[in-house]
């Protein structure tokens, strides 16, 4: 009874197809060495020896039996070779048509006009910003507040606003608060965002809103030839030569102060 279920087992079993490539190889032996015993009994009657007639045909048969499986299992690989290539080739453009009628070119075109859109917003902020600081400026002008005492901030005199020309165009200063136009660097800024690269935009935007720097140097010196002031840290040697030679001032307060502000001083202000 054992014998007779695994015999159902093995009729029920699927049957496996053979694989092509060793298939061929298989023949290509079998024909070899029918060619090769066709060969030696040719070359026997040749040299006179008595073989069978019925066994040179054999042969005969064999060799020509084998070289047609070959050719027929070569077929049939280049025939399976050939079909897998147009099923992949089928496969390929169903994925093309996919591609165009799937494909992201649909939100492409939504995504460019979000860019677009967001490169208009970014330019009508910079010119409404530039628009400001020229309104700013032309305000500042007209109330004839001047330039920037010698510390860079606003003089006294002009209410602590300083209005000047910068590289950028004209800037306006209100005590330690500076602002000028974006300018060129708008067009920039906008760009590097466009190439992936925001924070350097952004970086390019900075110097149109700044904040001045207050500090005031310990030393304030005065050249007693040339009139000019200059600040120091610290007082040198060379410095202190220049003081007992008195062709050097130290400035005081008041006098640091009011140069600071822009204002004049005298040389014997207290």
């Amino acid at each position: 009874m054992a014998q007779a279920t695994a015999e159902r087992k093995l009729a029920a079993a699927p049957e496996v197809p053979p694989d092509p490539a060793a298939e061929l190889a298989a023949a290509e032996r079998e024909l070899a060495e029918n060619t090769s015993l066709l060969e030696a009994v040719e070359a026997q009657l040749a040299g006179g020896d008595s073989v069978p007639a019925a066994r040179h045909h054999e042969l005969q048969d064999l060799r020509r039996f084998g070289e047609l499986r070959v050719q027929g299992i070569r077929a049939r690989i280049a025939a399976a070779r050939r079909d897998a290539r147009l099923a992949a080739l089928r496969d390929l453009g169903d994925g093309i048509r996919d591609l165009a009628e799937n494909g992201p070119l649909g939100k492409l075109a939504g995504a460019l006009r979000d860019v677009a859109a967001a490169v208009a917003a970014a330019r009508n902020l910079t010119d409404e910003h530039d628009r400001l600081v020229l309104a700013l400026v032309q305000r500042a002008t007209n109330l004839d507040a001047g330039p920037s005492g010698p510390s860079g901030l606003p003089r006294a005199a002009s209410g602590g606003i300083a209005v000047f020309g910068t590289q950028g165009g004209m800037t306006v200063v209100a005590g330690t608060v500076r602002v000028e136009p974006f300018g060129y660097s708008a067009g920039r800024a906008i760009d590097a965002a466009v190439h992936g690269k925001p924070e350097d935009g952004a970086q390019l935007l900075a110097h149109a809103v700044t904040r001045l720097n207050d500090a005031r140097a310990p030393h304030y010196l005065m050249d007693l030839t040339s009139g000019q002031v200059f600040p120091s840290e610290t007082i040198g040697a060379a410095m202190l030569t220049g003081l007992k030679d008195h062709r050097l001032r130290e400035l005081k307060d008041a006098e640091i102060a009011a140069y600071l502000a822009g204002e004049e001083f005298g040389d014997d202000a207290a």
